[in-house]
């Protein structure tokens, strides 16, 4: 789930960003996911079943029991916090002095913590 240790995604995000420009592209797929997210749960929290909500939020069928355990461990709050913390990170990546590694690491710490 989303408190795993950083220290295990390190590498693969290294991987992800060795390519010049990789943070916009990178934050856009973060920002997908969340908003697949999003929309899965608003739609369980309306009454859709499993597939409807997956479709509903693009998600394919056979992975909408992954994204159900997802959901369950996140509240509306954090998938918010998340919304808005990915929004700055796109701001910063695009008009910032620091690097587009450093926005996105510092945008993964944050989004791992909880408050």
């Amino acid at each position: 789930a989303y408190n795993r240790d950083m220290q295990e995604d390190k590498p693969a995000l290294t991987d992800a960003m060795e390519k010049r420009d990789a943070a916009v592209p990178l934050l856009g797929a973060l920002a997908w996911r969340v908003r697949q997210l999003t929309r899965y749960r608003g739609s369980r929290q309306l009454g859709d079943s499993q597939p409807v909500a997956a479709k509903k939020a693009g998600i394919p069928p056979f992975k909408a029991s992954e994204i159900e355990k997802v959901t369950d461990q996140l509240d509306d709050f954090t998938l918010e916090r998340w919304t808005l913390l990915l929004a700055e990170a796109d701001l910063a990546v695009k008009g910032s002095r620091r690097t587009g590694r450093d926005v996105v690491m510092t945008a993964l710490v944050e989004m791992c913590r909880r408050e």
